[in-house]
This record gives C-alpha cells, sequence and structure tokens, in this order.
C-alpha cells in the first residue's frame, strides 16, 4: 500500500547513507504441536526485543493483513494479542529504531529484525537464536546480522481524504483499488494529513553494496 521509486540506481538516493542491519531466522511450522511451540518462542523474543529497546508495546504500531482481511497501522493495545495473533500472514511491528517483520506460511514462520541502532543490534544478535532453542532443530542455523547501507526517506500510503457523511470515522480515506474505507492511526489518534491529504510513512531503505535495494524498513507516521 505504498509508492515507491521503480528503477534502483546510485544516482537514484541521494544522502549520507550509514549502517544498518537486518537479522532473521525461522522456525518450521509442520504441525499443530511445533506450530504452537515456534509461537510461544516469537512471543517470548518479541518481548525480549521490546525490553532491550526499553519500548512499550503501546508505543509501537503495527500493520498486518492474511487473504481475508488487512490491518491499516495502527499502535498496538498491551490488552490484545495484536501482531502475534496467529492468523496473520504477514506482520509488521514498527518503531523508530527498528522493525521487526514476521510472515507464515504452512511449512516455515520467519522473521526479520530491520534496525540501525548498533546498540540494538548488539543487544538482539544472541536474543534471536532463542525462539530456535525453544522450539526445535529444524530451523535454519543463521542468525547472524547482515550489514547494508541505510537512507531514510519517505512513502506514501493508499488513500485520499473522503466526507461521506458523519457515519464515516475521522480521518477515513478512500482509494480505488482498495474496497473498504482506510483510516490509519496513531496513538494519538487518527493518522495526520499532508498538505495534499496523503498520509506519509517515514522509512529507513537498505541498500547491499551494489546500491540495490533490499528493503524498506518502517519508523512512524508522520506528523
Amino acid at each position: 500500500m505504498t509508492t515507491e521509486p521503480g528503477a534502483v540506481h546510485e544516482a537514484v538516493y541521494q544522502g549520507n547513507f550509514a549502517p544498518g542491519w537486518i537479522l532473521s531466522s525461522d522456525l518450521p511450522r509442520e504441525d499443530a504441536e511445533v506450530r504452537e511451540a515456534g509461537e510461544k518462542a516469537v512471543a517470548t523474543w518479541v518481548a525480549a526485543l521490546l525490553a532491550a529497546a526499553d519500548v512499550p508495546r503501546e508505543q509501537c504500531l503495527w500493520t498486518a493483513w492474511n487473504p481475508n482481511r488487512i490491518q491499516l497501522p495502527a499502535p498496538w493495545n498491551p490488552d490484545e494479542p495484536g501482531p502475534l495473533a496467529p492468523h496473520w500472514q504477514t506482520v509488521r511491528l514498527f518503531h523508530e529504531r527498528f522493525e521487526l517483520r514476521l510472515e507464515r506460511s504452512r511449512l516455515r514462520l520467519t522473521f526479520r529484525l530491520l534496525t540501525e541502532d548498533p546498540s540494538l543490534k548488539e543487544a538482539t544478535t544472541s536474543l534471536i537464536l532463542a525462539p530456535r532453542n525453544q522450539a526445535s532443530s529444524g530451523s535454519k542455523p543463521d542468525g547472524s546480522p547482515r550489514e547494508f547501507q541505510t537512507l531514510p526517506g519517505h512513502v506514501i500510503l493508499a488513500g485520499q481524504p473522503v466526507d461521506l457523511g458523519p457515519e464515516v470515522p475521522a480521518g477515513a480515506r478512500a482509494e480505488v483499488q482498495y474496497p473498504r474505507l482506510l483510516v490509519y492511526r496513531t496513538a494519538q489518534g487518527p493518522g495526520p494529513t499532508g498538505s495534499n491529504g496523503r498520509i506519509r510513512v517515514a522509512v529507513t531503505r537498505f541498500f547491499d553494496k551494489f546500491f540495490r535495494l533490499r528493503a524498506t524498513r518502517y519508523r512512524s507516521l508522520v506528523v
């Protein structure tokens, strides 16, 4: 639900590049018992990550989707499972200091941590191994961080403001290709509005040594 430039070349993105890291691992999901162990292990790891970052979960935003539903970016309600609910196929939990991604398929649960914070990278390099130790030996062995060059920027979320009467939620937006109203929320309420009515997300782009774009990390909705 974002707009990105097509071709990627060193000249397309200009600025002061800084190092960033992606840590990744995955867990097997072959049967119900293994899936349950994996979900518990990841929940424990996410709690450890937030503790290492000293970030309460309600200060994080998350978005998720599966074939039947989309969760637009919103704060994590600490009384709800939110991004850890097992019915989500793809999850992005993000904060100014990091983004955590979860991908659930029939056989694997894959998770990735993206950060430019060296202290958080150091603190979580060992933490990312914990879910594998708690779940099963069938997971992939490499949880070491991979280094990239990063550059901050913005992307535009789908949706233009609409006025369809008092029944429509505050801050609602619409886009022809999405058969639903789009309401983006921050901890302060409905998402902010840019000069053209669009919602922007502050991001960090991760490039390899050939300046190929490898990932775009969400940081926050732009006020």
